[in-house]
């Protein structure tokens, strides 16, 4: 994605984030929007619980993958690119367990407010997906480009999952 398409989509998503700030609080004082979403029932719960677990463990995975080179400043201490694992799949396995587990936990505890936190929640998470793509090509150049061309940003490929589930 170049920068005008990146621009693009930042600015889409503050345009989302905005009007759900506004749009929903509005809903709720002056339309009767419900604080709470009822239509998400017993089976909606269960699934969000799923969600979360499945969300931990695929946070688990892709931390293992990393082994002791995970933490808070970014790629700082990364000395070699990791392409193996669950990084075969998606360049960001641990933004989509995360993204995975907000679903999952607003399924679980439907209040129209958390909605917007999920929102900007996911916003932040790929600003910072984007932060981390610009010091990993800083630092591995070309075998990162190379990378990023065979792997997903967040959400695997199916098709290439079941390429590599033949090899």
């Amino acid at each position: 994605m170049d920068d005008d398409q990146e621009n693009i989509m930042i600015l889409l998503m503050g345009l989302v984030l905005i009007i759900l700030i506004i749009v929903i609080p509005i809903g709720i004082i002056f339309f009767g929007l419900p604080w709470y979403l009822s239509f998400i029932n017993y089976y909606g719960t269960i699934l969000g619980v799923i969600f979360v677990i499945l969300g931990i463990i695929l946070n688990s995975i892709a931390i293992m993958n990393l082994g002791y080179k995970y933490s808070d400043n970014n790629t700082g201490n990364i000395d070699k690119l990791i392409t193996t694992g669950i990084y075969v799949y998606t360049r960001n396995p641990m933004y989509l367990g995360q993204a995975i587990i907000v679903v999952g936990l607003f399924i679980v505890f439907p209040w129209t407010v958390l909605l917007i936190l999920v929102f900007l929640f996911l916003f932040a998470l790929y600003s910072r997906a984007k932060t981390e793509e610009k010091e990993l090509y800083e630092k591995f150049g070309v075998e990162y480009i190379k990378y990023k061309a065979e792997v997903s940003f967040i959400i695997p490929n199916p098709l290439r999952v079941i390429r590599s589930k033949r090899k």
